[in-house]
């Protein structure tokens, strides 16, 4: 009997937060404000801004908590100009194109206006890419090759953390992503450099539904 009842409690709590879940989809879009960031990072950096946009999906388990899917597009990239010997300046200008897939744990905060919390990790496919690189000896250019002899990472990955705030189904979302993974491959000994973003997007939830797996009309 003690062990039926141990089973009927734990039924009971796997069930009971399934009778509130709900799920809803839409669209989301924005810029994004990319730079370099690592360790043996010392270029000079300046940003550049992308555009983002895609597709959300958002589990509610609890209506404090809930699981957010949010394939996309996204553009960064960075200009930077390091020196590889005193009298050498190569100056390097990318667009790096990604599809991503970020999944992020959301904690909300019910109200009038309702604000919630975000943080999860993202994986990055490079779809295309664009670089001009030019070497400089004071007003004389050079051959770039044998100072950047590196190609780009087809996968990154990153960590974010963000905030955002709903007005019924409008969402207004900042984030941060700090890269994971070296941008460039090579058999060289190169810096550790790595993507990090700042985000603002403003989304629209098309579809929204209760998921009520236990109801049944009699």
């Amino acid at each position: 009997m003690f062990v039926k009842k141990i089973i009927l409690i734990i039924l009971l709590s796997a069930v009971i937060p399934n009778l509130t879940a709900q799920y809803r989809f839409g669209l989301s879009g924005g810029s994004m404000i990319s730079s370099l960031t690592g360790n043996d990072f010392t270029a000079t950096d300046l940003p550049k801004i992308g555009v983002t946009f895609g597709f959300f999906y958002e589990y509610e388990f609890k209506r404090n908590f809930s699981l957010l899917f949010e394939p996309m597009f996204a553009q960064k990239g960075a200009k930077y100009t390091f020196y590889p010997r005193f009298d050498t300046q190569v100056d390097v200008d990318n667009r790096l194109n990604y599809f991503t897939i970020p999944v992020l744990a959301k904690i909300n905060f019910p109200g009038k206006i309702d604000y919630y919390l975000t943080t999860g990790l993202s994986l990055s496919y490079l779809a295309d890419y664009k670089s001009n690189i030019h070497a400089y000896v004071g007003s004389y250019e050079l051959p770039f090759e044998p100072f950047f002899p590196y190609s780009y990472n087809k996968m990154d990955a990153g960590a974010s953390f963000g905030f955002g705030i709903m007005w019924k189904e409008i969402f207004l979302d900042f984030r941060y992503i700090h890269g994971l993974r070296n941008i460039y491959d090579s058999k060289e000994d190169i810096p550790s450099i790595r993507n990090q973003v700042l985000s603002v997007k403003l989304a629209f939830s098309l579809y929204r539904k209760k998921y009520l797996p236990c109801y049944k009309k009699l």
